[in-house]
Formats: C-alpha cells, structure tokens, sequence
C-alpha cells in the first residue's frame, strides 16, 4: 500500500464501499479503535513514544450511520453548520464526541435526512482542514449513491490513503468504481472472503492494490455491547491480513508504533 506524500501534520485516510453491506460500518469503527487503543498500549510499553489522537469523520449529506451504534444523537456537524460560527479548532472541537471505551473521536453527521442544510462538501473540507491541525490521523466514511458522489470526491482529494470495502459479490462494481475515480492510492480490502475464494477475486480485479481480505465470519459478533450498553469492537475476530497489521501499516506513516493489549477487546 502507498500514501500520497504530504507534509500536513494529521495522515487522512477514507473509507469508502461500493455499496452498502460491505462491512464498512464495522471496519470503520474498528480500524479508529485498533489505532486508538494499541498506539496507548504501545505509550506504556516504550515510554518513549505518544499515543495515536484519532478522529472519525462522517461525510454525508444526509443522517449518521454512527448513531444508533455509538449510543450518541449530538452535537453534529448540523450543529456546527446552523450556528453561523467560524470552522475553527475552538467550534469543532466543541462538536466533537468522544468514546472513551474506544478511545477516539467523532464528527457526527445529523440525526435526519433534512437536518443536513449548510453541510456542503466545502464545509466539510473546511472542517477537515481544522481536523488535520489537531489530530495524528483523521478517517473519513463516506457513503454511496449519486447524491453523496460531491462529498465523496471531496474526502477523496482530502485524503493520502483510501480504504475501498467490498464483499466477495461486488467485484465488477468494484471495478467500476476503481476506474471510474482513478484513486492512485486506494486499496481494496475484501469482505466475506476466504483462502478460497481470493484468487478467484483477484484475477478479474487484475492491476488493482489490496489491502487483504476477512474472513466470512469475521464482521459477525464483530460489534458487542457490555453490561452497561457500551459498544465493544471485538478486534480478536479481525484475522488475516489482520486489522492490526493495517493500523500498524497507518501507524508507521504518522511514525508511531501499535503494541496488542493483553486484550484486544
């Protein structure tokens, strides 16, 4: 995998899928958590380094996937947008929301569909360049369909590494989003996949980078909730090319290290 080389101070990466029930949702959240939780783990193994300070970006014109997921309705970026304040470090971070089970932050997309006045794609790229002065690594999930294609272009030029999620079943439309977007640093990582299968993917996706492939079983059970309601991202369930192994590969890039917990729960 390659970033573009930038000289910014936050690395930006976005996630993207072809359609929806790819897994992106879970791979999202639990790519920001794996960064979050083994770059402290590794502060208190070396002593010498710091942490990774993550923040995921919903860019959407329209209602949060995160929501209902994160047991959180605000404040969101529609709030932001109506209060007429400046996009600076003070009013986005007062916008922000923090899971400290998970470790990162979130810029909320709003609640409903017709909450989503004044989010432009410009103000998000606005936003997106506070983001990057108060943060080591910024992910950006974006949505499908021709009326998030604005924000999705947006988060795409904003980005120095795109993550495309795709199910075994979406091969051709993967395809034609690769040559339809010419993301010269986009990686597909493949869901529902097996050994078996892999092959059979790769051959007519011919010149196309790969992050790895998961598991079927693996996005199942991946999303849990403890005795008090908090989400859990079960990161042991995360196999083979390991969402470990793809933090470590973005923790390397804001020269940071990633260290696994006694448990990666």
């Amino acid at each position: 995998m390659t970033v573009k080389d930038y000289d910014r101070d936050a690395l930006v990466v976005s996630i993207s899928d072809v359609q929806p029930g790819a897994g992106k949702l879970v791979m999202t959240l639990a790519l920001a958590a794996v960064l979050a939780q083994c770059s402290r783990e590794a502060m208190r193994t070396y002593q010498s380094i710091d942490a990774i300070d993550v923040c995921l970006v919903e860019v959407k014109g329209r209602s949060s996937d995160f929501m209902e997921t994160l047991h959180v309705t605000s404040p969101t970026a529609a709030d932001l947008a109506r209060s007429g304040q400046k996009i600076t470090k003070n009013s986005v971070r007062k916008h922000l929301v923090y899971n400290d089970e998970l470790g990162f932050h979130t810029f909320l997309a709003p609640a409903q569909d017709g909450d989503a006045e004044g989010m432009t794609p410009e103000f998000y790229r606005d936003v997106v360049t506070v983001l990057r002065e108060m943060f080591d690594v910024v992910i950006l999930d974006t949505a499908t369909g021709p009326r998030e294609e604005p924000y999705l272009q947006m988060a795409l030029q904003e980005s120095d590494h795109t993550l495309l999620v795709a199910s075994l079943w979406m091969v051709d439309d993967t395809r034609e989003w690769v040559q339809k977007w010419g993301v010269d640093t986009a990686d597909v990582l493949i869901t529902r996949c097996d050994r078996n299968s892999w092959d059979e993917v790769k051959a007519p996706l011919a010149g196309v980078s790969f992050a790895g492939f998961f598991p079927p079983h693996v996005l199942d059970g991946a999303l849990e909730t403890d005795d008090r309601g908090n989400l859990m991202i079960d990161t042991s369930k995360m196999e083979y090319p390991g969402l470990f192994q793809l933090g470590s590969f973005y923790a390397e890039q804001v020269g940071r290290v990633l260290a696994r917990p006694a448990t990666l729960m």
